[in-house]
């Protein structure tokens, strides 16, 4: 397995795919980021396509981004997305995808229903701060089930449930709003920099992903007020040098919020440069 780069193209806000000889890989695993017009990703794929390279890509942040069907396969995770316990998708641009499924483990489905419970009090302030540590070794102890998980496994009753009574195009609509509202707020904070400058309306944001050189103190100061913005990702290796690994800082803005709270981010934001 060898990873493709991603680079800002600081002049035009787009996300760059370093180059990869494509003679070297049979399947190609890409994905867009943030539920942004993400151009990068589409060019990837386009080339593997032109190089007779099998692609699989990852919706999971553009799943509800209205595009065209031009990998071999898309996958993606929902629980990014809903409160649910588990469930995913898959499926092939040519031909069905069938395959018989188990089960889903209930114990697995019941300890993290446990876990969003208790995460969910923990936000509202409604828990001390020890009960962190209970839920989030509650989350490992899930996503260490499923790792471990051989096979295709349905997803579970309740989630499904969930979904069923979801009305996805209002989930859509509420981000996008919401992330007018931080893009609008955040122009002339000269300390910040959004990485997706524009919001185009064929696109659902999974977070507003900014840069900054002060992430981890922004970070802690709006925790500090009940806002909890996580980082996109981790430092894999010694060998990413992005900057993106140490000053990007993920703003929520999903269907559980409003206007009032997205106005309450912006807020925050502006107060806490004040001191720089």
């Amino acid at each position: 397995v060898c990873f493709y780069s991603v680079e800002l193209d600081p002049c035009n806000g787009k996300t760059v795919r370093g180059e990869f000889e494509a003679s070297k890989n049979d399947v190609v695993l890409t994905m867009g980021y943030f539920g942004f017009d993400d151009e990068g990703n589409t060019e990837l794929v386009k080339k593997c396509r032109y190089n007779g390279i099998s692609v699989i890509e990852d919706r999971t942040h553009t799943l509800f981004c209205k595009d065209d069907f031009i990998a071999d396969y898309r996958v993606a995770s929902l629980r990014k997305w809903f409160p649910i316990a588990s469930g995913g998708f898959a499926e092939k641009r040519e031909a069905s995808l069938c395959r018989p499924l188990d089960t889903c483990n209930g114990e697995i489905v019941d300890l993290r229903i446990s876990a969003m419970k208790e995460k969910s009090a923990y936000l509202a302030g409604n828990t001390d701060a020890d009960a962190k540590k209970v839920f989030m070794d509650k989350f490992k102890r899930v996503n260490e089930s499923f790792s471990e998980i051989r096979g295709d496994v349905s997803i579970d009753v309740w989630s499904e449930n969930v979904l069923m009574h979801t009305d996805l195009d209002a989930v859509s609509e509420r981000r996008r709003q919401n992330a007018r509202i931080l893009l609008d707020g955040l122009v002339g904070i000269e300390k910040i920099t959004p990485i997706f400058q524009t919001l185009e309306d064929t696109c659902t944001p999974l977070f507003v992903p900014i840069l900054t050189d002060r992430r981890a103190e922004l970070q802690k100061y709006l925790a500090e007020n009940l806002v909890f913005c996580p980082a996109h990702w981790p430092r894999h290796s010694e060998n990413a040098n992005s900057e993106l690994y140490i000053r990007e800082l993920s703003l929520v803005c999903d269907q559980r919020y409003g206007k009032e709270e997205m106005e309450r981010i912006v807020a925050l934001i502006k107060d806490f440069f004040k001191e720089f």
